[in-house]
């Protein structure tokens, strides 16, 4: 199977998106053995996203990153198709701060003593961006 999957086109579209987020992972998947000169349209099939806001942001992404490379992008019938999903969850993350080792001296088994904690929980968004190119004869 001669997928195209052109994942480098997220380093753009975290441009766009990172402003909240502090850390991203990038995955870059595809075919080796393809020669990438030979393709010079793409098309795009559909973005899907579950905030219609995304939608131009991601396409604009895109396109500017494949119009660096010379690609051209046509209505239909381009070498390439383009689909971008995107998908978000909510993550939990517990952040736990300890006050002071207690009262001093030594204790049972060591030192120690009545110190506390203090845990606090926070829910953030983790989203995931898939962009995905393919050949026409893939019959998408």
């Amino acid at each position: 199977m001669k997928a195209l999957r052109l994942l480098s086109y997220l380093r753009c579209a975290r441009r766009c998106l990172c402003g909240k987020w502090i850390a991203q992972q990038v995955q870059i998947h595809f075919d080796k053995h393809v020669s990438f000169a030979q393709y010079k349209t793409y098309s795009w099939k559909k973005v899907q996203v579950s905030n219609t806001l995304w939608e131009s942001r991601i396409k604009d992404a895109v396109d500017s990153q494949l119009a660096a490379k010379g690609w051209k992008e046509v209505d239909d019938n381009g070498d390439v198709v383009v689909v971008a999903i995107g998908t978000t969850n909510i993550q939990r993350s517990l952040d736990t701060f300890y006050n002071g080792f207690g009262g001093g001296g030594w204790r049972w088994r060591g030192f120690g003593g009545y110190g506390t904690s203090t845990t606090t929980q926070r829910d953030y968004k983790e989203g995931t961006l898939v962009v995905e190119c393919s050949t026409q004869s893939q019959g998408n």
